[in-house]
């Protein structure tokens, strides 16, 4: 470089210090300039680091994750599985009427079925709001007969899921919140029906 300078200058020695010194001043300001420049680079280098790996520690672990859903009320059909015993009472959902469980029929014809037919009933007809508590028995059972049936069969059952419809109904039924079975169910509603 100080050939090339010397034969810029026209070999003046004066001219080609000036020129050194005039490059030495500006190669020293950019080497300062590259300096200050590599300190501030890493210092953000340095916070997009610490950046990346907190928002990377808030992140869920997404190796196996199952999909979230919205959570859904359990479906209750009554045509198709009880066709066989609707001639027996329930819930008419076109008219929004309900005709009083003739139970023991309904254990006769399908006594599998029969408590979560009348459940399944009684929970369409607590959810529409047309259950009157003093009237429970006589809206729901065409007979005590009927009601204190279903209340032995539930009392009889050994199913340990209960439907969240099925439960609701009985619950607010029941005036019971919480751990409400289908066998104290039926023990209970005996008590709060007596004869």
């Amino acid at each position: 470089m100080y050939l090339q300078l010397r034969k810029a200058t026209g070999n003046n020695t004066t001219a080609t210090r000036r020129a050194e010194q005039s490059i030495g001043r500006k190669a020293a300001a950019y080497t300062r300039q590259d300096a200050f420049n590599s300190e501030a680079t890493k210092g953000v280098n340095d916070m997009a680091t610490k950046k990346k790996a907190a928002t990377k520690a808030k992140e869920p672990v997404k190796s196996n994750l199952i999909a979230a859903y919205k959570p859904q009320i359990t479906h209750i059909a009554l045509n198709g599985t009880y066709d066989g015993i609707r001639q027996f009472g329930g819930w008419n959902e076109k008219k929004k009427v309900f005709a009083p469980l003739q139970f023991v029929a309904i254990q006769d014809e399908d006594s599998f079925l029969a408590p979560f037919y009348a459940l399944d009933n009684l929970a369409l007809a607590m959810e529409a709001g047309i259950v009157d508590g003093d009237r429970f028995v006589q809206q729901i059972f065409a007979t005590r007969e009927d009601f204190e049936a279903f209340c032995e069969d539930l009392r009889q059952t050994d199913t340990f899921w209960m439907n969240d419809r099925h439960f609701r109904a009985l619950e607010c039924l029941l005036g019971e919140e919480g751990n409400v079975s289908y066998a104290e169910a039926g023990e209970s509603l005996e008590d709060l029906y007596p004869a």
